[in-house]
């Protein structure tokens, strides 16, 4: 056990303690479950957010942390029934839009990847990845101009994200774009994104 996975035992132990000295505190129990997540103890995480929710149901960061878990775990359909869970408690949750967004394109269905991204960067502009998610999504669909906008969104908020200038280089590329698709792609590579070896040949080639 390395020194790290030590020192998180301890506090889960510590906080393990806390929340039997206080077995009705909404905040010991998510702080036990984050602090299990953090562990990789993510069934135990799960149980101590739930044990939250019997306490208090209209907690949405709850339900938006259990949502999280479930991905974590793989399961997709316990992270979207989670999230829109918190949406049922508080509409105006961007994570929670962001997450539904992110799980649907997991799940290849980009209509409703497309319509909870789109509501996300609503609630709030400055959600970065939730525009480069949404740039991903109009990319599935063939919506090269929408992804560009998107892509060029997000960079505004963040200029070094390495996926919205991905997305940039795929919707360029596609659009024939073949110069604004190697910048794109160069400055993608450098921030440390895998770009596929065979798509970096391809548009350099193509951008002569």
């Amino acid at each position: 056990m390395t020194e790290q996975n030590t020192n998180i035992e301890d506090i889960i132990s510590s906080l393990e303690k806390e929340a039997s000295e206080n077995p009705k505190s909404v905040i010991a129990l998510s702080r036990l479950s984050l602090a299990c997540w953090k562990g990789g103890r993510i069934d135990d995480a799960i149980r101590h957010t739930q044990k939250a929710l019997e306490i208090d149901s209209t907690n949405a960061s709850l339900y938006v942390n259990l949502g999280g878990f479930y991905f974590q775990k793989g399961d997709l359909d316990g992270a979207i029934r989670e999230n829109e869970k918190a949406l049922e408690v508080n509409p105006y949750v961007t994570q929670a839009y962001g997450n539904l967004g992110f799980a649907w394109m997991q799940k290849g269905e980009w209509g409703k990847a497309i319509e909870f991204l789109k509501k996300a960067v609503e609630l709030n502009s400055d959600f970065s990845e939730g525009w480069a998610n949404l740039a991903t999504a109009y990319i599935e669909k063939g919506l090269y101009d929408e992804a560009i906008e998107a892509a060029d969104k997000s960079l505004q908020k963040k200029p070094d994200f390495a996926i919205a200038h991905n997305n940039l280089a795929v919707a360029h590329y596609f659009k024939k774009e073949y110069k604004l698709a190697a910048e794109h792609c160069s400055r993608a590579v450098e921030l440390g994104y895998q770009v596929h070896p065979d798509f970096v040949k391809e548009i350099q080639a193509k951008s002569k």
